[in-house]
């Protein structure tokens, strides 16, 4: 298990799998270098991206890189977080790197639960969960990192709507073909390289949903739900609380935002992932009348 102390794990160590690399083969960015929107010109407008706007800044990490490094550690103005990326559950997460009150940095163990990417921080070694959050073994084994509403979306709906952002520039310090995907044929079909304990055909393994958490209650809405909708915004409530599912048809991207616009936590990744960490989840199902 890649050097990795199990004894104290929260989920059954069988599920614990090798991702067929090694702790740290696949390279954290540890000094990530941005340039300004006007001056970027890397990528395409329709390249996807994680995008953060926290406290009146402003920055995207684009796919194509966080494919070849999962994580990047670093900060939103003075506020340490760790943006991670698991390019098999097609989920991104941003988290504040603050443990106990001091800043941690994360990387990548080279071990998967639930074909999910297993982070490890640097001062404890603790291995915590990409989806969760939380902490499944090791002396901070329980703890849970405060997740930061991230946007999936393109490059150029990003700028379009952050003009002042930051992005993350190929300057990483490691020579890869940015240009591309090492998950390309992963990303064209439905097989999974590892099989996850909960399984559902309810919808395409890697069908993209948005998923939002009320409590201990979840609830997926499908891409393909999302397109058939009629309007924009799709108007919901979920366990007494008022959710709007923005939907861009062009660019297939969703976003979630209460009644006064705010944003909403939802996470965006394939539906086979979204169910492995959720199996008692709702559905958003109209055009087969299963979801509730």
């Amino acid at each position: 298990m890649n050097g990795f102390d199990l004894n104290n794990a929260l989920i059954p160590s069988e599920d614990i799998q090798s991702g067929g690399h090694g702790k740290d083969d696949i390279p954290s960015i540890d000094t990530p270098i941005f340039k300004r929107a006007l001056d970027y010109s890397f990528f395409d407008e329709d390249t996807y991206v994680l995008g953060i706007n926290h406290q009146g800044v402003a920055k995207a990490y684009p796919l194509p890189i966080l494919n070849w490094h999962e994580i990047v550690n670093d900060f939103m103005d003075t506020r340490p977080v760790v943006v991670t990326y698991c390019p098999l559950c097609g989920s991104g997460m941003i988290y504040e790197a603050t443990i106990g009150g001091s800043r941690t940095t994360f990387g990548v163990s080279g071990l998967l639960y639930q074909s999910n990417l297993l982070l490890y921080d640097r001062r404890s070694e603790s291995l915590w969960s990409q989806i969760t959050g939380k902490a499944i073994s090791g002396p901070l084994g329980g703890q849970e990192l405060k997740p930061l509403p991230v946007q999936h979306t393109t490059l150029g709906a990003w700028k379009r709507e952050n003009p002042e952002t930051l992005i993350l520039t190929t300057r990483t310090g490691f020579v890869r073909n940015y240009q591309q995907s090492p998950y390309q044929e992963y990303e064209d079909d439905q097989q999974l390289y590892h099989t996850p304990r909960h399984a559902s055909d309810l919808l395409p393994a890697k069908e993209r949903v948005i998923g939002i958490q009320v409590g201990d209650h979840v609830k997926a809405y499908p891409f393909t739900e999302l397109a058939n909708h009629p309007e924009l915004i799709l108007r919901d409530t979920f366990k007494g609380k008022a959710v709007h599912i923005h939907y861009d048809v062009l660019n297939d991207v969703a976003k979630v935002t209460d009644e006064g616009g705010n944003q909403y936590p939802g996470q965006t990744m394939y539906w086979f992932a979204w169910y492995a960490f959720h199996p008692k989840t709702a559905v958003y199902l109209v055009s087969t009348k299963k979801g509730s």
